[in-house]
């Protein structure tokens, strides 16, 4: 009779072999059977500190089942509650808590058996309980922070607001607050998605974000003036619990400010908060917010070193990719991949898209349907030189994620990298409408604005040798293009201007050549036709012409010709002979780190002769960091001339190979704007038929300065070494390449 309605557990443990009463309870307090004064005895030891709860527990064992009335049962389940769950056996406690009708517990051993009972998460004991005593402060108190566990945070809030009014005292202050920090980051999370599933609605979808933005001075105050109390009250536990609160409702309000575009509040915010702050980090999620927003002012010099120092370097080894302390072990760590995405981006930053591919390789298959992830993919394909690529993987994407703004503004992105400019154009302006101030929307707009402004394009080139050249001892050519805006979307037009000059043994020619012409742009196609006029010369009146071909993201194919090639000998023209020129070329691309190209040419002069041409390279991308880039080009070439009885340079036949390197390192950079050191280094060998062959080298050294996102300029100088006919020759240049939209 003793034993019912005793959980299995209690029982188990009362009937489990050689159960006795311990050392530490002597004398008439050991149990024999049940004995009320016995049972007072054990108390007055545990409360003096001369018996511990675990022991008192095995004397408790061995009562339960001698007891006689259903009152010491109930005395010794009371107590089996409270003790177990002093004893951190809060599994035990529930197993007390059974062993007698609920009702019969006693007063002093419910709000024990409703904290073991929300420990052990038994939810059946905890609505039991509730119904036995629902305004019971602890019943208040436990469901409250059930809720809070439940992830219900806004239920969770109300509730202890209502018991703090019901009861004052349920709560403590600290704990009203982190549940109001909590139910605010809740719902800022949902006004978030909100503002991004309406997309389409203009500035009505911030609605939700502006409503929360005033509840945080309020909060934020309150949190600082509690830290203030317990710094001078000198509590050193409630001082880091407020101060851990009053980050995270920092990093929140971050957060709400960056959503709403503010992004000179955020880095004002945060650099305010590194300077009172110094030992505190950020949260990563506003630490990315913090790096986002310094890009979006242009200065990713200050944006990579966040994502690197806090959210990689610290953050990835400290997420494990599964939660060891869960019920559940190997469950999948939620935060695990939110750090791979920072990481991936990180590289993409640092100009390592390969190592970005892989990344977002393995994020896409953690979770396929991840609109950011498989945006970072996409973007990072248009990086590596795949544009169909990307173009396929933002269409999938937004398949699944129609209203995704930065999905949307990256395929925008794409389709002008794909040459659709069209369609990027007119999504780019459905995004400026709806989402101004996105980021990814301003980059779109920015691509959009490049392209089709109005631009300038100059190349110049000098060179010096020594007396008696084979080519020229000395020559120079400017080569100017001033094109007009794009117009309806694939056609511009284009006044080209040639200003060069050789000086011979044989003598000295100018030359200039004025050109007007139109270009063609869509999809896979980019064509252009030139009508010229040169100054003096053989086909002064002529015609140029190209055309390019993307047959895919691994095959591009080009086309040219010109009815008096600028690429004419000096001492031809001397001689009041001209060239026409054609030639073939094809790229295999591999990736923006190696490609493989071959070109053919043929010029026919018009005193008969003619030179035929044919070529391979390779380009491969050595070294690639966010400072140094190393590439290095294995190059063949092979002529000949059919005649040789000619006075310029024609020899029958001719092949050089060359190994070069070039190398650029990074000495400045704000956002897309930068200014870098170009190293070039190639050396070979030239072979001429009847002269044998020699050695050919050059060195050259330049700087190369970024304009925001296409204005570039290139100036540097360089010597040579070439063997002629058998000697050798030595040439020294500068070159110079300036490239300006006019936006």
């Amino acid at each position: 009779m003793a034993w019912a309605g005793a959980s299995t557990q209690v029982r188990a443990q009362v009937e489990r072999p050689g159960a006795a009463a311990p050392a530490a309870l002597s004398g008439a307090d050991r149990p024999g059977g049940y004995d009320t004064a016995a049972h007072d005895a054990l108390v007055e030891r545990i409360r003096a500190g001369k018996a511990t709860p675990r022991e008192a527990l095995d004397a408790l064992r061995a009562w339960f089942p001698r007891a006689a009335t259903a009152a010491q049962r109930e005395r010794i389940a009371s107590d089996g509650v409270v003790w177990a769950l002093q004893a951190d056996n809060p599994r035990e406690s529930v197993g007390w808590a059974r062993a007698v009708p609920l009702e019969r517990l006693a007063n002093y051993a419910f709000e024990s058996a409703f904290i073991a009972a929300r420990r052990v998460d038994d939810r059946i004991l905890q609505l039991q309980l509730t119904a036995l005593q629902p305004t019971q402060r602890i019943v208040r108190r436990e469901n409250a922070f059930a809720l809070e566990d439940q992830g219900s945070l806004t239920e969770a809030l109300a509730q202890a607001e209502a018991a703090e009014r019901a009861t004052p005292g349920s709560f403590s202050a600290f704990e009203l607050a982190s549940l109001r920090q909590q139910a605010l980051g809740q719902r800022l999370r949902w006004a978030i998605a909100e503002c991004d599933q309406r997309g389409g609605e203009g500035p009505e979808r911030f609605e939700a974000i502006d409503a929360l933005l005033p509840l945080y001075p309020n909060e934020l105050q309150g949190a600082s003036d509690a830290v203030q109390r317990a710094t001078q009250a000198g509590e050193a536990d409630e001082l880091e619990r407020w101060k851990a609160l009053y980050l995270r409702l920092y990093a929140d309000h971050l957060l709400a400010v960056s959503a709403r575009g503010r992004f000179p509040e955020v880095t004002a915010a945060y650099e305010r908060w590194q300077a009172e702050h110094p030992q505190q980090p950020l949260p990563y999620y506003a630490l990315s917010d913090v790096a986002g927003a310094y890009q979006q002012q242009r200065r990713s010099d200050l944006a990579v070193p966040i994502y690197e120092e806090a959210l990689l370097q610290k953050l990835e080894q400290a997420t494990p990719p599964m939660l060891r302390l869960t019920p559940e072990q190997g469950r999948p760590n939620p935060e695990y991949a939110e750090v791979r995405n920072l990481r991936a981006l990180y590289q993409l930053y640092t100009e390592r898209p390969w190592q970005a591919e892989t990344s977002f390789r393995g994020l896409t298959s953690l979770a396929p349907l991840n609109a950011g992830f498989r945006s970072g993919l996409a973007e990072t394909m248009k990086l590596r030189d795949k544009p169909d690529e990307a173009l396929g993987r933002y269409r999938e994407t937004l398949v699944d994620h129609p209203w995704d703004v930065a999905a949307r503004a990256g395929y925008a992105g794409a389709l002008f990298d794909a040459g659709e400019m069209r369609a990027g154009r007119e999504l780019t302006e459905s995004l400026q409408a709806e989402a101004p101030e996105s980021i990814a929307v301003r980059n779109a707009v920015a691509q959009r604005d490049t392209l089709y402004a109005a631009r300038l394009d100059v190349e110049a080139d000098y060179g010096q040798g020594h007396g008696s050249s084979v080519l020229a001892d000395r020559d120079w050519r400017v080569d100017s293009k001033l094109s007009s805006p794009l117009w309806d979307d694939r056609w511009r037009l284009f006044f080209r201007q040639v200003f060069a000059r050789g000086d011979t043994s044989l003598g000295n020619i100018d030359l200039s050549r004025t050109g007007v012409g139109v270009e063609y742009l869509q999809g896979r196609w980019r064509a252009s036709a030139e009508l010229h006029q040169a100054d003096k010369g053989r086909y002064r009146t002529g015609l140029a012409l190209g055309v390019d071909w993307r047959a895919s993201d691994s095959w591009r194919f080009s086309a040219r010709f010109d009815s008096n090639s600028l690429d004419t000998p000096w001492k031809a023209r001397l001689a009041n002979i001209g060239a026409r020129s054609a030639e073939l070329g094809a790229t295999y691309v591999v990736n923006e780190s190696r490609a493989f190209e071959a070109r053919y040419q043929r010029m026919d002069f018009s005193d008969g002769n003619a030179r035929d041409g044919f070529g391979l390279r390779w380009r491969e991308r050595l070294v690639s960091g966010p400072r140094f880039q190393l590439e290095g080009t294995l190059s063949g070439e092979t002529g000949r001339y059919d005649r040789q009885d000619v006075d310029y340079f024609a020899p029958r036949s001719e092949s050089a190979l060359q190994v070069g390197l070039t190398g650029k390192y990074l000495g400045w950079k704000r956002d897309d704007r930068r200014f870098s050191h170009v190293f070039g280094l190639e050396a070979g060998s030239y072979r001429q038929q009847g002269f044998g062959s020699g050695a050919l080298w050059s060195l050259r050294y330049g700087h190369e300065w970024v304009f925001g996102r296409s204005a570039t300029l290139a100036y540097g100088l360089g010597i040579a070494s070439h063997p002629y006919d058998g000697v050798r020759e030595r040439r020294r240049f500068v070159y110079l390449n300036l490239s300006v939209p006019f936006q």
